[in-house]
């Protein structure tokens, strides 16, 4: 009996861009103004940022948790490995900021390393943007006070708005 060696099956992923999330890049490609997208969780808000980019522009993503980083990273790196020399993390005990980069990934409360570039960027997008704007269905009657050491980057984030390059990102965010 002859065996015939197994061939490594490499998954073709076809990147189909749905009609919703070509509204939303053609959005955020066109618009002057700042942009909210709301959409369900699973409905590919990465894969519009991704498929948003145009080339030679700079571009900030704020994302709320450490985790999301890297996440994100191999995400755009897996849409197209040739960004991932132009791409830079900031937190997690990384503060080194590049003007070099045209993609910089950076928590929520590490801002202050990215604050005085902010004009740089092209497009400011804002992952989980009912963090920073908090939907009315969150609101209740307990005091903010225990958020009183996130006011600071939050209030910072808001304050992009002025620049009307914002785009906030949020399964739950209101109008």
């Amino acid at each position: 009996l002859t065996t015939i060696p197994l061939l490594p099956i490499t998954p073709q992923i076809k990147k189909v861009v749905r009609d919703y999330q070509q509204t939303c890049i053609d959005l955020i490609q066109n618009s002057t103004k700042n942009v909210i997208i709301s959409l369900p969780t699973g409905t590919g808000k990465n894969f519009i940022i991704v498929n948003s980019f145009q080339p030679n522009k700079k571009y900030l993503i704020l994302v709320p948790l450490i985790i999301l980083l890297e996440q994100l990273q191999n995400e755009i790196i897996n849409y197209d490995p040739k960004l991932k020399s132009n791409i830079q993390l900031i937190g997690d005990n990384n503060k080194t900021f590049s003007e070099n980069k045209n993609i910089t990934i950076c928590v929520y409360n590490s801002v202050n390393v990215i604050e005085e570039h902010i004009s740089i960027f092209h497009k400011i997008f804002i992952d989980e943007a009912h963090h920073i704007y908090k939907p009315e269905i969150y609101n209740n009657d307990e005091s903010d006070s225990e958020h009183d050491g996130k006011l600071t980057y939050i209030n910072t984030i808001q304050n992009f708005k002025t620049f009307n390059n914002n785009v906030y990102l949020s399964a739950t965010i209101d109008k």
